[in-house]
């Protein structure tokens, strides 16, 4: 059930993804023909990219995660073999686990206080923080919720069925 709502959500994420590469690309490509052709700008192109990118990366990050296709050392993992390699992976899993879990509360809190303060971007649209903001903590939650998963499955690993 659980996988089933994970892998739910990395679905989601990559369609969003899609989206967003998009609208990044349309983006950019308006300001380039305004630029050049027209002499104009639409004075957001930098800040919207940025956003979008900021969460293309956060997209990215769990879709990665959950897919268990992020870098690691292999060269040490191929050669650890039985107990020692599941020690490897649930250090590395409790370390993924406690860091998305500190991010995620930090981001939290930032969102928050952007939201209480009414904090909105120095930038020509005046784009209330909270909105760019508000992807962050729900990211780095997943990232924590792919992490704990793993986790489970370094300590307990499923058995073969016959």
């Amino acid at each position: 059930m659980g996988r089933a709502i994970l892998d739910g959500l990395t679905r989601w994420f990559l369609i969003a993804g899609n989206v967003l590469l998009l609208l990044l690309l349309a983006l950019v490509g308006v300001e380039i023909t305004l630029r050049n052709v027209f002499l104009s700008s639409t004075k957001i192109a930098d800040e919207y990219s940025g956003y979008m990118f900021c969460w293309l990366t956060l997209l990215g990050f769990v879709c990665v995660a959950r897919d268990d296709r992020f870098i690691r050392v292999e060269f040490l993992l191929t050669r650890l073999q039985g107990v020692k390699r599941r020690v490897v992976m649930v250090f590395g899993s409790i370390c993924g686990l406690v860091l998305s879990t500190v991010v995620c509360y930090a981001t939290a809190r930032l969102t928050y206080t952007s939201y209480l303060f009414n904090s909105m971007s120095a930038q020509y649209s005046q784009t209330p923080l909270v909105i760019p903001q508000a992807l962050m903590p729900v990211a780095f939650f997943l990232m924590a919720v792919v992490y704990g998963v793993e986790l489970l499955r370094a300590v307990a690993p499923e058995r073969e069925r016959p």
